[in-house]
This record gives C-alpha cells, sequence and structure tokens, in this order.
C-alpha cells in the first residue's frame, strides 16, 4: 500500500502509526505453554503490519490463554475501529485474570480516550502508569494523555459551535481520503485526494464530489490527466479560480505543479514558483487570492516542530516568508492553515499537548492588533484523533476537514460541518493584499540581483515631550507594530536608542537616556521577547538630529524633535533585509550636522573605547575632548558601559584607547560594532571577510 504523501516527514502520519503500530509492539509478548506456537506468531505479525483482519481470522480458531485471546482480538477491533467490539472485549480480558496487566490498562484507556469518555480514560491510564515497568517505552506517552484527557475534560462542556456529518461511503473508504478544498467555481462541489486502488501502487489522486438529488455523488476524476501513478495532492486554486495548484510526489522527487484542469482542452501544466523548500519540508500549502499564501515550515529559527509561515506576493515575486510569531507557534506541530476572505480569521491544526484533546486538534484565532490566543474548536470537529484540514466555505455556514478518528471508516476520512452561526469573516470581500501583511512586508520588498529575496522594512521612532511620557497612543501603536515583527522573526535582534535635548546635565543625560530605553525594553520583555535579543544605549544629548540652540538661545522645536527614541534591528545572517529608520522631519536650517556622526557609526565596521564601567551616573570632564560619549548595556548585563567613540580602524581607536587611559582610565578597552551593533568574539568569523580589519582587532593585545 502506498504511504500518503508526505509521510516520511508528517507529524500526522506519525502519530496515527505510533497510536496503533508501534506501541502495538510492547504487546507482542508470547505467552508460554501455547499450543500453537507458529499461529500465535502469525497474529503477532499480522497484529504489529496492521493486517487486523488477518489476525482475527487465526484468533476466532485458536487455543491458548483466553486473557490473551481476549486482549489480542480487542486490539484487533481497536485497530478497526470497532470501539464498543473493542471495550468489550478488553473488558472479557479483565473478568478472567486476577492481575490485570499494563497492558491491559494502557488499551482501555486508548480506547476510552478515543470515545471521548475522558475521565475513565484517565483512571485506566493511571492504572497503567502504577503497574507499567521503568523502562516501557509508553510511560512519556501515557502522562501526556492524561494531560490531554483533562483538556477534555475542560472543553467537552463548551458550547459546540455546530453539528458534524460524515461524508457517505462512496466518498470515503477504508483508505485515506485528505486534502479537501470548496470549489472556487460551483456550489455544492468539494475536491479532495484519496487512494482508490492502493494495491495496485496508484499514489493519491485528485477527485471531486458534488451534491447530487440531495446526497454526494461518487467521486470523479475532475481532470483524468492530472492524476498519474504518482501522488497528487490538491493545494487549492489560483488566477481567480482558473488553475489547480498541487503537489505531486513520486518516491523521494516532489513539485508544485499549476494547471489550468480544463476538462474540454489539452491542459496547461508548468511548475509553479513559490518560497516552499520542498527538500526541506515545506507542506501544507494554502493559497489566498493570488496574493498570500501560509504553510507548514521546520525551516531555522521557528519555536519548534512545523510553524506557520506567510509569503505575500510583491510584484509578480513572492517575498521572504515571515514566521506568524509564538502566539500562533508554539514548541509542538502548526500545521494545514486557512485564512478567511477578510484576512483576518485563522484556523489551523496543532497538537500542542496543553490546549488539544488529542493528536492534531483544529483551532481559531483572530486578528485584531495581534492574534489572539488560538481557541479549541471543540466537540465535534475536534476528536482523540487527527483533525487536519479544516476549511470555511464560501458562504460561511459550512466547513470541511480530515480526521483519522476512530469512528471513521479507515485511514482518514472527510467529514461536514454545520455552523450554528455564520462565520462573517468568510462573507468579507477577498483584499488583494491582506492589511496586517502588507503592514508587516510592505510593497517595495523584491528580489535582489544575486536571487535571494530582499525585504524593505521602515522602522518607525516614538516621539516623547518634556514630562517624559513614552506611552502615548500613537507611540503605542509603534511599539505593537515592532512586537509583531520581533514575534514574528524570533532570530531577529533590536536595538533601543534614547536621544534627548540638553536640558539636564551632562552627568544625568545620557544616563536618564538609558533608563527610557529600559522602559521600552520591559514593554517587549513582558510581551514574551526575550531579553538576550535587547541592546540598550542612551546618547543623551550627543547626537541631536536638530539644533537644541540658535544664536545662544534655546530653540524649543529643535529640542522636541531630539527628544526620540529610536530602534535598529539586525535580521538573521542568512535573510537579506533592508531597514529604512525613519527620523523627524528637520528643516535645513535646524538640522544639526553631529548626527551624522551617528549615521556612519551604525553603517559596517567601527569602533569605539570603552572607559568605565558603573551602575550609577557617570561623567568626568576630562572626557569632554572627545566626541560620542554614550551608555550601553548588553543583555544580561547589570553594568553600564560608558563609551566614547573611536574611528573606523582598529589602528586609530587603539591609539585613541592609549590617550584616555593616560588621563587615568587605565582600564579603558578597545570593541567593535558591525552596523552599531556590539561584536562579541564568536561574530568575528562570520564578519572578518567582509572587514578584514577585524583581524587586528581579534589579535589584539590591550
Amino acid at each position: 500500500m502506498k504511504s500518503q504523501p508526505g509521510c516520511n516527514r508528517n507529524p500526522l502520519w506519525l502519530i496515527r502509526n505510533l497510536t496503533i503500530g508501534t506501541f502495538i509492539l510492547f504487546l507482542l509478548i508470547p505467552a508460554a505453554g501455547y499450543t500453537q506456537p507458529a499461529k500465535w506468531q502469525q497474529v503477532d505479525a499480522y497484529v504489529a503490519s496492521g493486517q487486523y483482519r488477518d489476525a482475527l481470522d487465526i484468533l476466532h480458531y485458536l487455543e491458548g490463554d483466553p486473557y490473551q485471546l481476549a486482549l489480542k482480538q480487542g486490539i484487533c477491533y481497536y485497530g478497526l475501529n470497532k470501539l464498543q467490539t473493542s471495550l468489550d472485549f478488553f473488558t472479557q480480558a479483565y473478568n478472567l485474570t486476577k492481575t490485570p496487566d499494563p497492558d491491559l490498562f494502557y488499551w482501555l484507556g486508548m480506547t476510552y480516550h478515543q470515545q471521548l469518555r475522558f475521565e475513565p480514560a484517565v483512571q485506566q491510564f493511571k492504572a497503567f502508569l502504577r503497574l507499567a515497568k521503568s523502562g516501557d517505552q509508553r510511560l512519556q506517552t501515557v502522562k501526556d494523555l492524561i494531560r490531554i484527557c483533562g483538556n477534555g475534560v475542560r472543553i467537552q462542556y463548551q458550547d459546540q459551535l455546530g453539528y458534524l456529518e460524515v461524508f457517505p461511503a462512496q466518498v470515503n473508504t477504508i483508505y485515506d481520503e485528505i486534502a479537501p478544498r470548496f470549489s472556487p467555481n460551483y456550489a455544492d462541489r468539494i475536491y479532495f485526494s484519496g487512494q482508490r486502488f492502493p494495491e495496485t501502487g496508484k499514489g493519491f489522486d485528485m477527485l471531486s464530489s458534488e451534491i447530487s438529488d440531495g446526497s454526494w455523488s461518487n467521486p470523479f476524476e475532475f481532470n483524468p490527466s492530472l492524476n498519474t501513478p504518482a501522488d497528487e495532492v490538491l493545494y487549492g486554486f489560483a488566477n481567480q479560480g482558473q488553475e489547480a495548484i498541487y503537489l505531486q510526489r513520486l518516491s523521494n522527487e516532489s513539485r508544485i505543479l499549476v494547471d489550468t484542469f480544463n476538462q474540454q482542452e489539452k491542459s496547461q501544466r508548468g511548475i509553479w514558483h513559490s518560497p516552499l523548500d520542498l527538500v526541506q519540508g515545506d507542506d501544507y500549502l494554502y493559497i489566498y487570492h493570488d496574493s498570500l499564501i501560509l504553510f507548514a515550515s521546520k525551516r531555522p529559527g521557528g519555536y519548534g516542530g512545523y510553524d506557520l509561515y506567510a509569503s505575500r506576493m510583491v510584484d509578480q515575486r513572492w517575498s521572504r516568508p515571515f514566521n506568524l510569531g509564538p502566539v500562533i507557534n508554539s514548541a509542538a506541530d502548526e500545521i494545514t492553515p486557512f485564512l478567511t476572505n477578510d484576512g483576518h480569521q485563522l484556523y489551523f491544526s496543532s497538537n500542542r499537548p496543553d490546549l488539544s484533546i488529542g493528536g492534531y486538534d483544529v483551532f481559531f484565532s483572530t486578528l485584531e492588533s495581534v492574534w489572539s490566543v488560538p481557541r479549541n474548536m471543540g466537540i465535534p470537529v475536534n476528536s482523540a484523533g487527527n483533525d487536519v484540514q479544516f476549511c470555511v466555505g464560501p458562504e460561511g455556514k459550512t466547513g470541511v476537514f480530515a480526521s483519522d478518528r476512530k469512528e471513521s471508516l479507515g485511514g482518514t476520512d472527510l467529514y461536514f460541518f454545520y455552523f450554528k452561526d455564520v462565520v462573517t469573516a468568510q462573507l468579507a470581500m477577498i483584499h488583494d493584499q491582506v492589511s496586517w501583511f502588507k503592514q508587516l512586508m510592505p510593497s517595495d520588498s523584491m528580489v535582489s540581483g544575486n536571487g535571494k529575496m530582499t525585504v524593505t522594512l521602515e522602522i518607525p521612532f516614538l516621539a516623547y515631550g518634556s514630562d517624559d511620557v513614552v506611552m502615548t497612543p500613537v507611540n503605542q501603536k509603534h511599539l505593537q507594530d515592532l512586537l509583531l515583527l520581533l514575534r514574528q522573526h524570533p532570530a531577529w535582534t533590536i536595538d533601543i536608542i534614547t536621544h534627548s535635548d540638553n536640558q539636564q546635565t551632562q552627568e544625568y543625560n545620557p544616563f536618564f537616556s538609558i533608563k527610557r530605553s529600559e522602559k521600552i525594553r520591559d514593554y517587549f520583555t513582558q510581551a514574551g521577547v526575550s531579553d538576550r535579543r535587547i541592546f540598550l544605549e542612551g546618547c543623551g544629548a550627543t547626537y541631536p538630529v536638530a539644533l537644541n540652540e540658535i544664536n545662544l538661545l534655546p530653540n524649543p522645536s529643535g529640542q522636541r524633535l531630539n527628544r526620540r527614541i529610536e530602534f535598529r534591528l539586525h535580521a538573521a545572517p542568512e535573510e537579506v533585509v533592508r531597514f529604512i529608520y525613519l527620523q523627524p522631519e528637520v528643516v535645513d536650517h535646524f538640522k544639526d550636522s553631529t548626527y551624522q556622526e551617528f549615521e556612519n557609526f551604525t553603517k559596517g565596521l567601527y569602533y569605539k573605547v570603552l572607559v568605565q564601567q558603573s551602575t550609577r551616573p557617570f561623567y568626568d570632564q576630562r572626557l569632554d575632548q572627545f566626541t560620542g560619549f554614550t551608555i550601553e548595556k548588553m543583555p544580561d548585563q547589570t553594568m553600564y558601559d560608558y563609551t566614547v567613540l573611536g574611528a573606523d580602524t582598529y589602528f586609530k581607536a587603539n591609539q585613541l584607547k592609549r590617550e584616555i587611559r593616560a588621563l587615568g582610565f587605565v582600564d579603558a578597552t578597545v570593541l567593535a560594532y558591525v552596523d552599531g551593533r556590539r561584536v562579541t568574539p564568536e561574530d568575528i568569523r562570520k564578519y572578518v571577510n567582509n572587514y578584514p580589519d577585524l583581524i587586528y582587532y581579534q589579535y589584539r593585545s590591550e
């Protein structure tokens, strides 16, 4: 039998097989004294390979230990989705022995769980834990199942969102039916992929069924020329429903194809190009109106397992994908996304143990300023099995999804769902660009000349008044935007740089500046951003963007413009991102050229000299002869670093260090920076090719 597409790395496939395959191996313990050992061995082999009907054929006539006979028949009926019959045999086995073993309690717990009888399932699982030996590999799984059943106890009492209907036998079979999609052109028609003759070696075919005389028709191929001996799995539609996008997989070779699926004329097939990397395991593509795609990936920089990513069409090219962040994604797997027409309600499946009632469950999240905490759709959509690929019908009243729950005919089957309340988010007009994605990935995202994706982002600044109030409504909106970026890109780091006017003393101005930076850091860390990703700097009045004084008189307009907090973002080395840092608009006769020194420092390689470390305000007038006096604070550091600007070469910076040491600052040290971020010893290797001067810094002698 051919495997489901993606089974080599598909977590859905793995979990299902762990449930009915791997755990069974622990039960195949030969019993001493069997009179027909060869037949018992054959039963064990059939059970281990999932050939339950063949095993039952032997068990019906086999002699031996009545307890083992009842237990193994119960396992077979469990594998055949006959839960009540399975439970009857497990109960019989329980009555046949005075000392039930952990295997029986395990399978009783599994059966109750599949029946959504969570409380008795927990009782059986706890009995298993009391009897199981320390080396039993099911121990952690059972502990997780107890937690999952606890979720079920809570979720079973929440209001049901609608009613469930299983597709009839002409659609569902004992094999797998997966990837359902509503037709973009015809009411009451669905498309899906199914196995029909796997014993012949034929893979998944793309099929369709429609309502005819009040019932679903026998499936038919919506274009026979698209189906081959390989697996064809429908992803979705493009070009306003005129093209089908689908995955074709044969052995270890996969590709995404696009076809007109015209029944009357010869199809026009070709490779569909996107940011998905099938070799690396990207999968579960969802296409939103030709302008946006969502998909699952295990690419580096995520939160664990499969994460959900998005990419937007910009000038006929897809932008670099970005992670949907830690509210949507978790250390578990998130797969099979679906986005409603308004672009603000996301459905997906996840196996996170803190929210699931078993396997993969369907969740939904709504976007306002940020994504809401995902909500479990509850029963009857979710089950103890794997419930995936949920999508909402065009009228907002129905849904369709795939599940391998034990009440199915076999394998993975299709289910139809009727919402009690219309999903109004699905009734909205489809926008060419989803607002939240456009905000994060502006329209000038492009592909650079070297073929790598380049993303351009505008980064705002925060203005504050003389009253030091930073959390104004405008600034809070900017901070929410930045927070969303940091959540979408967990590998990115951020510099928080505060500038001020000249109304404070030289001793306190930089110190008060970095204290403002710390307030912004606290905003990010309280929202879940690791403080290890945040670098702080207080510049005081060192780098004014506008004149604080004109003709020795205070310039209130310039002072207002200088009270600001800037940000510098640093992407992962493999990403090509262009950040545009917005600045206050300053008329020419108010501009202060000193700020250009700061701009130069944040571009390329530059050096500073660390003069003093302290936890308190520090100032020494002997340092007035040097430019660029600022305070810095590295992640996980309690002391403040007081620095002065050095030079663009290590030789010049080292000369400056000697001058400062001669003034009595004997611990003065040269520090290297690239694009404004301090270079650690571990960073030198990745920067030295572009900045060979770092070799002198690496082998410096202080």
